[in-house]
């Protein structure tokens, strides 16, 4: 069972504490708590640990507030936010529903209202857990840490298709939702590829990493395309890289096709992924590479010649980086898979 991640911050300490041993004795929540000297910027709170749920109130400096609330609603609109408080004011209620927050609470609340609370929290998070996850995941702009929770989305889509089918489609569509929301897109043809994209048959969601192939292709053109919006050069970047990807690909190489300067190019790679040039091309080709292993069965050396590594000692060092693992050490965790 997967559970869902909550963080409480900034209640009244003695309901806190109530709720952080009720919460603590439920298998179905894992939950992160702050304490006076943790208390922060809720956003940025939200940000370090990636909740699937926030329990706050909505006091700043000891006065009522709703800013640092709708603050988290907007940066994490896939954030479930339930409010606990001692204030009914009306308008400032009517205020944070307006900004997306899931509920408010009056307290106090008793031993039996919580339970049936917490009861329903779960039903209804546990349905936008992977939609939250993903939204987070693009939110922060860190393209490797999505890559390296590619296993744990793939799964999750799995786990979720054997309870439901009918509510993996919906989910996806939610994520598909909030995906096209994040770059933008209105264009009814992109958003009809979108979706293509997205669309796994029975025989790829039942198999690992067919599914996570198809994610990382999904998330890659997420970020292309975010970032050809906000630096329209970098259109012609992307598509150098797909022409020339089996090729000897350098930053030098690239910045000349393309008519644009070595440090403008890296700066934009930091910038919109969260890493270099060199590591995003390292990460397409060992993506290429493993889709060889997999559904070719090519050897080690073939597939490091195929990609343009003329030393396969040089491309299992890279994969290994890329991986955490060898690409024989892959290749038998394929054939134990099978």
């Amino acid at each position: 069972m997967t559970k869902l991640n909550v963080l409480i911050a900034d209640l009244d300490y003695l309901f806190q504490q109530a709720l952080k041993k009720v919460l603590s004795e439920d298998q179905r929540f894992t939950v992160f708590e702050t304490d006076g000297e943790q208390k922060g910027d809720l956003v940025d709170l939200c940000s370090r640990y990636m909740p699937d749920i926030l329990f706050t109130d909505i006091l700043e400096n000891g006065e009522p507030s709703s800013d640092p609330v709708k603050k988290v609603c907007q940066a994490f609109p896939s954030i479930r936010v339930y409010i606990f408080t001692n204030y009914s004011e009306f308008h400032l209620i009517q205020e944070l529903m307006r900004s997306g927050i899931a509920d408010y609470l009056l307290l106090p609340l008793s031993l039996a209202q919580l339970s049936a609370l917490l009861n329903e929290v779960e039903k209804k998070a546990s349905f936008n857990t992977l939609t939250d996850k993903i939204a987070l995941l693009l939110t922060k702009q860190n393209f490797e840490e999505l890559y390296r929770n590619l296993p744990v989305l793939a799964n999750e889509i799995q786990q979720s298709f054997k309870k439901d089918s009918q509510s993996v489609n919906l989910q996806l569509e939610k994520v598909i939702s909030v995906s096209l929301k994040l770059i933008h897109c209105t264009n009814p043809e992109q958003q009809a590829r979108y979706r293509q994209k997205l669309t796994f048959s029975r025989d790829v969601i039942e198999d690992d990493l067919k599914l996570q192939f198809m994610l990382f292709d999904y998330f890659d053109e997420l970020y292309k395309q975010r970032t050809i919006q906000k630096r329209p050069q970098m259109s012609q970047v992307f598509h150098y890289i797909e022409r020339t990807i089996y090729q000897d690909i350098s930053l030098a190489a690239t910045s000349d096709a393309c008519g644009i300067s070595q440090g403008y190019l890296s700066r934009v790679m930091k910038e919109q992924y969260g890493f270099g040039f060199n590591q995003y091309i390292q990460m397409k080709k060992i993506q290429l590479a493993k889709q060889a292993f997999y559904f070719n069965h090519d050897k080690v050396i073939d597939v490091a010649f195929q990609l343009s590594y003329n030393e396969p000692s040089y491309f299992t060092k890279v994969f290994k980086r890329v991986e955490k693992m060898s690409p024989n050490q892959f290749k038998k965790k394929l054939m134990g898979n099978g």
